[in-house]
């Protein structure tokens, strides 16, 4: 996973599958909406802690 940065309320990322294609990002853009309800990325939800210019702060959501 590799922050891009924040760009009016989007962060944007790349995603890498690297057991699937190691040199290919997968480019996502989220709004904080959808950071508010928590995304999954791989077998894991993350919750947005905070978005700035250059860090993102994401935390583990425990398995319900």
């Amino acid at each position: 996973l590799v922050y891009k940065g924040l760009d009016r309320g989007v962060v944007s990322l790349d995603l890498y599958l690297l057991e699937f294609d190691p040199d290919q990002p997968y480019p996502m853009r989220l709004t904080r909406n959808s950071f508010d309800e928590g995304i999954w990325l791989g077998d894991s939800m993350y919750k947005l802690i905070t978005a700035k210019k250059k860090t993102l702060r994401l935390k583990i959501q425990p398995p319900n």
